[in-house]
């Protein structure tokens, strides 16, 4: 856009279908107030973009260059210190909004509890108007990943000087990394930093706080067994196993499921409820899965889960032939 800076305000009306022109009139003429924040990073030039060569995008010789790793998007440009045109989730409107009061509980974490996140936001100008709250996570460094990641958003309409106090979960879900060598999700140790605004830029997030995981519960995957072919109407047995590999927490309530196509039954041999899995250990249960006599000749998949209480924790899937 080099014509930028001779623009007093840019207004992208994306796809608004035939409504477009009342959509504008009511936009440029104050009728209603522009909330929306981009979905997408604009950037500077095509230099910043992660994929900018032929060999990223479209390929070459039918081969493509995923070089850009797990720094997709607005992470990118995160990692490689970049300040783009338009930060992903940037967006403003005719009023201001404020934040304050960051409240991140509890500030030492198991690593498989909730963490919860709480912040008030104020219109502090002169018009009612819409803003959307964006929560950000920053792992330890020994996890890998991106500098910041979004983990919540929630978007509140508010009065002139009105306010608001919002509410975000982080799960231990948000935490995991997938670990290749162990073959599993898994989680690191060390300070997690909270970041709330309005955009992915740094400029854009003034609160900030953190929490701490002194312990993780480690790599942990779901892995489940069942024959290649079953008859209809006859059972067969499926296995399924939870291996927990390294890490020092140990998990409480677990409980292995299995979700079955439409029509399947099942029966649990033994049990699949188990109070604690320590480093190492690895939960096993068997299922007798009976498909429906009339279940044609198909493919199905059988999902197993692995949960913790009643949060899902860990699923894997393998397909069955039916015939």
């Amino acid at each position: 856009m080099p014509w930028l800076s001779q623009a007093g305000a840019v207004l992208d009306a994306w796809y608004p279908g035939q409504s477009n022109g009342t959509s504008l009139a009511n936009v440029l003429f104050g009728k209603v107030d522009p909330s929306g924040h981009l979905p997408v990073t604009f950037p500077t030039s095509l230099s910043q973009v992660p994929a900018s060569s032929a060999e990223q995008f479209p390929g070459v010789n039918g081969q493509v260059l995923y070089s850009e790793g797990l720094d997709v998007g607005y992470r990118w440009y995160d990692a490689k210190g970049l300040t783009p045109l338009f930060p992903f989730g940037f967006g403003l409107s005719y009023t201001h909004f404020g934040f304050s009061d960051l409240r991140v509980t509890p500030t030492a974490s198991d690593g498989v509890s909730d963490v919860q996140v709480s912040a008030t936001i104020t219109n502090t100008g002169s018009r009612a108007g819409a803003e959307v709250a964006q929560l950000y996570l920053g792992d330890p460094a020994a996890a890998g990943e991106p500098p910041r990641q979004l983990v919540g958003f929630k978007r509140v309409a508010l009065a002139s000087g009105q306010s608001a106090r919002l509410q975000f979960t982080v799960t231990p879900r948000d935490t995991w990394w997938w670990d290749q060598d162990a073959g599993g999700w898994t989680q690191s140790a060390g300070r997690y930093d909270v970041y709330l605004g309005d955009s992915s830029a740094l400029a854009d997030l003034p609160l900030r706080g953190s929490f701490d995981v002194a312990q993780t519960a480690g790599a942990r995957q779901v892995v489940v067994h069942a024959p290649r072919m079953i008859q209809p109407g006859q059972s067969a047995t499926v296995r399924v196993r939870l291996t927990k590999g390294g890490g020092d927490e140990t998990l409480h309530d677990v409980i292995l499921s299995l979700q079955l196509p439409q029509g399947w039954s099942q029966q649990v041999i033994g049990s699949s409820a188990f109070p604690s899995l320590s480093s190492g250990q690895a939960a096993v249960t068997e299922f007798k899965v009976t498909p429906p006599s009339w279940e044609p000749a198909t493919n199905e998949v059988v999902h197993a889960t692995a949960q913790l209480g009643a949060d899902a924790q860990r699923q894997a899937g393998v397909t069955v032939g039916v015939g």
